[in-house]
């Protein structure tokens, strides 16, 4: 008995009893354990449930805290050259595509080389330790399928945009 389906629920198991589920990074334990034989009916109604609910939403939402100005601050400051760039280019236009974010990085850097696995490693490290910390994610990426492939674009959370604006602005006036 897996992770079931689609929905990012995974069973919790001990001593043949189902003990409580994993959905979407969040434990949900029972009341009850209960038999494992017993365990698809739950599974099933967890999947309803996790079909018409956002469980991305709300495991995000219940797991991670909000910003303040300070703390954002002094993540901005530890971040490298081409992460404040890129948080920059996305504070400047809310969303950005993977391609503006690549061309701001090749120009800004100074390196024509800069690729799609660099712009990767960049997101990644940023929202590594956004989740070291247990905060809210400054952005999301989107993914979408045109007739030219796959589109990846970044949008940051618009609760944070103006802040991290300032920040950066001030960060660069003073450097």
């Amino acid at each position: 008995m897996g992770e079931h389906e689609d929905t990012g629920i995974r069973p919790v198991i001990r001593d043949e009893k189902l003990v409580g589920l994993v959905v979407c990074g969040l434990s949900w334990p029972l009341r009850t354990p209960i038999p494992v034989e017993k365990a698809k009916r739950l599974l099933e109604a967890a999947s309803l449930v996790a079909e018409f609910l956002d469980m991305e939403s709300l495991r995000v939402a219940s797991s991670r805290k909000e910003w303040n100005e300070s703390e954002l601050a002094c993540f901005l400051a530890e971040r490298s050259v081409a992460q404040r760039l890129f948080l920059t280019l996305l504070a400047e236009k809310g969303i950005i595509r993977e391609e503006e974010v690549l061309d701001g990085l090749r120009c800004n850097i100074g390196s024509p080389e800069y690729g799609k696995r660099e712009v990767a490693v960049v997101v990644a490290s940023i929202n590594l330790n956004v989740r070291k910390l247990g905060k809210e994610p400054l952005f999301r990426i989107r993914r979408e399928i045109t007739d030219s492939g796959l589109v990846r674009s970044y949008e940051l959370n618009p609760k944070y945009r103006d802040v991290i604006r300032r920040i950066l602005r001030f960060r660069q006036q003073h450097t």
